[in-house]
C-alpha cells in the first residue's frame, strides 16, 4: 500500500560544529561585568559626578542638549544592561550549525565574541570619562563604540539568524544597543561643547545641528528598520525622542527655551520611526509566515509528487 515516505534528517552546514567556550567568550563575559559594575557605580554616585553623570547624560550644573531625553526615557539602560546579560549568556551555550558558524564570522580579524568584547570595554570606558566631563576624549571613545556595535549588527541581525531563537539571544540586544548608543553618541558630540563654554541657559550646541542630528537618527532608524528588517531599532528611537520631547517640555516649564524647530523635527521623526516600526515588524511576520507556509509545502503538498514515496 502507498505510503508517505519519512522526512529525511536535516543537514549539518558544512564545518558546522559545536562552539565551546573560547578566550574570547571569557573575555566578553569579563568586560559584561566591569561595564555593568562600573554603570551602577555612577548610578551610586561612587564616581565622580554621580546622578549628574554618564548614566544621565548631562553635565554640571544639568547642563544638557537639545537631544538629551528625561530621566524615565533612561530605563532603556537597564533593558539594555538586562539583554546584554542575555547576549553573553548565549556566548556561553555551546552551539551547533549555523548559528554557530555566524557567531564565528570575522570583522577586522575579530569574530562575535571578540567585537563584543571589545564594546563592553568600550562602554566602560566611555561611562568614566563622561562622567568626569572629558567630552571630547568620550566622544573619540563613543564613536568607536557606535562603529563596533554597527559591525555586530551587520554580521547579527534578524536576515542572517533566521529563526527567533537567536534573534531573541544574539540580533535584538545587539539592536537595541546600537540604536541607543547612536543616540547618546548624539549627545556626547554637543556635549563637547560645553568644555569650550558654548552653552546658552543651561543648553549646549546649536538648535540648527540638533535638527540635523534628530533627522540622521530617524533616516538611519528607518533605513535600518527596512534594510535589515529589524523594527527594534526605529523603536528604540520613538522611545528616546518621546523622551526628549518630555524633557523640553520641562524646561520649558521652568523657563528654559523650547526650540521651535527641534520640536517640529521630533514629530517628524516620530512618525516615520513608527511607521518604519510596523512596517519591518509586518514584513518580519510574512516573510515568516511564507517561509513556513513553503517549507510545509515540499513535505506536505500532495500536488507534489517529490513529497511523496510510493512502496509496496
Amino acid at each position: 500500500a502507498p505510503r508517505l515516505a519519512p522526512r529525511p534528517p536535516p543537514r549539518r552546514a558544512p564545518g558546522a560544529g559545536a562552539m565551546a567556550i573560547t578566550l574570547g567568550t571569557a573575555a566578553a563575559g569579563a568586560a559584561f561585568a566591569v561595564s555593568v559594575t562600573c554603570t551602577l557605580l555612577v548610578m551610586g554616585g561612587t564616581f565622580h559626578g554621580g546622578a549628574d553623570g554618564g548614566f544621565f547624560l548631562v553635565g554640571v550644573g544639568m547642563t544638557r542638549t537639545y537631544i538629551t531625553p528625561d530621566s524615565s526615557t533612561l530605563f532603556i539602560w537597564f533593558l539594555s544592561m538586562l539583554w546584554d546579560l542575555v547576549f553573553v549568556v548565549g556566548l556561553f551555550v555551546p552551539l551547533v550549525g549555523p548559528l554557530a558558524d555566524l557567531l564565528a564570522v570575522k570583522t577586522f580579524g575579530l569574530n562575535v565574541q571578540w567585537r563584543a568584547a571589545v564594546a563592553f570595554s568600550l562602554h566602560t570606558c566611555w561611562v568614566l570619562l563622561y562622567t568626569y566631563e572629558y567630552y571630547t576624549v568620550s566622544l573619540i571613545v563613543v564613536v568607536g563604540h557606535v562603529a563596533t556595535l554597527v559591525s555586530l549588527h551587520i554580521t547579527v541581525n534578524t536576515t542572517t539568524v533566521q529563526n527567533l531563537c537567536g534573534y531573541v539571544v544574539f540580533a535584538a540586544p545587539i539592536a537595541v544597543k546600537a540604536s541607543w548608543i547612536f543616540v547618546v553618541c548624539g549627545v556626547n558630540f554637543f556635549m563637547c561643547a560645553v568644555e569650550y563654554g558654548w552653552t546658552t541657559s543651561t543648553i549646549a550646541g546649536p538648535p540648527e545641528f540638533a535638527v540635523v542630528a534628530v533627522v540622521a537618527c530617524a533616516a538611519v532608524g528607518c533605513f535600518v528598520g527596512f534594510v535589515s528588517l529589524e523594527p527594534l531599532w526605529p523603536l528604540v528611537q520613538v522611545w528616546v525622542f518621546w523622551g526628549i520631547l518630555r524633557a523640553a517640555s520641562a524646561g520649558k516649564a521652568m523657563g528654559v527655551d523650547d526650540n521651535n524647530m527641534v520640536h517640529f523635527a521630533l514629530m517628524i521623526s516620530i512618525t516615520w520611526t513608527c511607521v518604519t516600526t510596523v512596517g519591518s515588524f509586518c514584513l518580519v511576520a510574512y516573510a515568516g509566515c511564507a517561509a513556513s507556509t513553503a517549507q510545509s509545502g515540499v513535505y506536505m503538498s500532495a500536488a507534489n509528487p517529490a513529497a511523496y514515496k510510493m512502496t509496496a
